[in-house]
């Protein structure tokens, strides 16, 4: 394995797709989205 620079390793290292579990903007997504889908499930519920 050759040694990369630490500024290229999150462009250079694989992704699964848009679903990457490291990635902390996918996290940032899943909380707005929890925010929003709670709140709708309470009033319908």
């Amino acid at each position: 394995m050759e040694s990369r620079p630490p500024a290229r390793c999150r462009t250079c290292r694989p992704s699964p797709g848009w679903l990457d579990f490291a990635d902390p903007a996918l996290w940032a997504w899943v909380a707005v989205a929890v925010m929003l889908v709670v709140p709708a499930f309470s009033v319908l519920a």
